[in-house]
């Protein structure tokens, strides 16, 4: 944007321990005129503080899972339109533009736009991880997140995509890689129902792992 007018839209994330992280999240969304930050009871880091010297509206809420917290927060904001994304998300100026001018004349109430995923600094293309749309543009009172992990919007309205991008950079190395399997792992073990599937070997059955081992584990096979 080139001049102070902020594009009324509220921007929602939800954190946890993400103060490395959520600096360059929030840079990017700054010609928003409305942040709304929930941040996991159990965060330990600066993240909050970080999240209100950007002048974010920040509450910290006991973790209820993905969908909740992500509802949590669409109820928290004050604009009709709705921006979602994660703390180790980016928006491309370009994005910013093209969502300034969609919402001058919307003729739909959600928007997906395309992911761009990241890896060890490369663009991973393949394994459906691109364009790998997600619904991230709501009209606020449209719908509602529901999913304990993989969370989705439900709407009985109607869609558009965006020929627009959100940069991830869900994975800095591969250790951090298995720091987040393991956590996934472990909300499967507290009874999340998770529908599984082996990935690795073929001949590997009965092997269990939740679905989003299976993304993630494809995203290793195309960088090694």
């Amino acid at each position: 944007m080139n001049s102070n007018r902020k594009i009324p839209v509220s921007v929602t994330i939800i954190a946890f321990n993400e103060e490395k992280r959520i600096g360059d999240c929030l840079e990017s969304v700054r010609d928003f005129e409305e942040i709304v930050v929930v941040v996991d009871a159990k965060t330990i880091d600066r993240t909050a503080e970080l999240c209100r010297k950007y002048g974010c509206r920040v509450f910290v809420e006991e973790w209820e899972g993905f969908g909740p917290q992500k509802q949590s927060a669409v109820e928290k904001c004050s604009k009709d339109w709705v921006l979602i994304l994660d703390a180790d998300e980016r928006l491309p100026s370009e994005t910013v533009a093209v969502i300034e001018k969609t919402l001058q004349n919307p003729d739909a109430s959600n928007y997906s736009l395309k992911m761009r995923h990241f890896f060890h600094g490369r663009w991973i293309k393949f394994a459906g991880h691109w364009p790998d749309r997600h619904v991230r543009l709501v009209k606020k009172t449209g719908g509602s997140f529901q999913g304990m992990i993989h969370e989705k919007w439900i709407t009985n309205g109607t869609f558009q995509e965006l020929d627009a991008a959100i940069d991830h950079f869900g994975f800095s190395c591969y250790s951090d890689l298995l720091v987040t399997l393991n956590e996934y792992w472990g909300f499967g073990n507290n009874g999340t129902e998770i529908h599984v599937k082996a990935v690795v070997k073929p001949q590997i059955t009965g092997f269990r792992i939740t679905a989003i081992y299976d993304r993630v584990f494809r995203i290793f096979l195309d960088v090694i």
